[in-house]
């Protein structure tokens, strides 16, 4: 198995997992522990006495990354269902219709870069992935996973020291 081979088989799963697009708020969380029940005061007991306690400054909410729409969600699974069945054309529809609804996303790009190489589009592919990498601030692992693929898009085009310097920059991440 080829180098692109290889790197295709490592990277598709990761690519068009709707998984790399669920916010935290998809995620499932525990339920609140009940609260334990107060004793109940006899009848004929004062009233205790309830010291108010100081308000405290609102603290700001932490930032949250911005929601997924769920179109977009159902939009990657029925891309990588597509892509699952050797379907590209329709997959990259799918994707196409994602990104126009959220531009921002870099795991939308690097998949719909994933389908224009198994398109055999592999100058697309690699435009792809650039914007992809642009997008994924901080996120190291998707930046890697696009110059493994700009690697191998140079590689099917002949492009040897192009590849080189893609997989130097992935190692490098």
């Amino acid at each position: 198995m080829g180098l692109n081979a290889r790197l295709l088989v490592l990277l598709l799963p990761l690519a068009l997992g709707a998984c790399t697009l669920m916010p935290p708020e998809h995620q499932p969380t525990e339920p609140a522990p009940e609260p334990e029940p107060a004793e109940a005061p006899e009848p004929d007991a004062p009233e205790p006495e309830v010291d108010e306690p100081p308000e405290e400054a609102a603290e700001p909410e932490p930032e949250r990354e911005p929601a997924i729409p769920d179109a977009v969600i159902e939009l990657v699974a029925d891309a990588r269902e597509a892509s699952q069945n050797g379907n590209y054309d329709q997959a990259a529809a799918y994707l196409e219709r994602a990104v126009r609804i959220s531009p921002d996303l870099a795991p939308l790009w690097q998949n719909l870069a994933v389908v224009r190489f198994q398109q055999g589009d592999y100058g697309q592919a690699e435009q792809m992935a650039r914007r992809s990498i642009r997008l994924a601030d901080g996120d190291r692992a998707l930046q890697r996973r696009n110059w493994q693929l700009i690697e191998a898009s140079r590689a099917e085009q002949g492009d040897e020291e192009g590849a080189h310097e893609a997989r130097r920059q992935a190692e490098g991440i």
